[in-house]
């Protein structure tokens, strides 16, 4: 389901807007320190994708969180180019973006989305990226507990589990 930004409404589902208002609330404010990592894993079709594409495409639309960069993450890049980022891209208004690309949204407010890859074995390039938010896509919970610990860093949340 590819749902444009003004079409998507988190408040039917307590799910979503618990795990946004954890988003909006503890992830943000620490970001400006620490890059913090959000990871999602769980059942197909739970709707945690959808929810973090409109975190995404808010936080950085939003004047108050200029020059935020946010890294959004698969083992594979081209597989994440043709679902989640090709999402993200339909629900994110074009008025509002300087420069889009198969792997990078650049918005008016200076905000960067870029997709990374960790496939090839290389997760420091993560690191090396500063991003303030780096979202975790479909990676079990193992895998991502390797990751950050290859990274240095803990992560910040991972997706409650109503949202599996």
């Amino acid at each position: 389901m590819v749902v444009h930004i003004e079409e998507f409404d988190p408040k039917g589902n307590q799910s979503q807007r618990r795990f946004l208002r954890t988003l909006f609330k503890e992830i943000v404010p620490k970001a400006e320190k620490e890059m913090q990592i959000v990871v999602l894993s769980g059942a197909m079709g739970s709707g945690k994708s959808l929810a973090v594409q409109y975190f995404i495409s808010r936080l950085c639309m939003d004047t108050k969180y200029k020059n935020l960069k946010v890294g959004v993450g698969r083992i594979s890049v081209t597989d994440a180019k043709d679902t989640f980022f090709k999402e993200l891209k339909v629900m994110t208004p074009s008025s509002v973006l300087l420069k889009d690309n198969s792997e990078n949204l650049l918005f008016k407010t200076g905000s960067e989305v870029t997709l990374q890859g960790w496939g090839d074995g290389n997760v420091r390039k993560i690191r090396s990226n500063n991003y303030h938010i780096f979202v975790m896509e479909e990676v079990t919970e193992d895998a991502a507990k390797n990751l950050v610990a290859e990274l240095g860093t803990l992560p910040a949340k991972y997706a409650p589990p109503e949202c599996r």
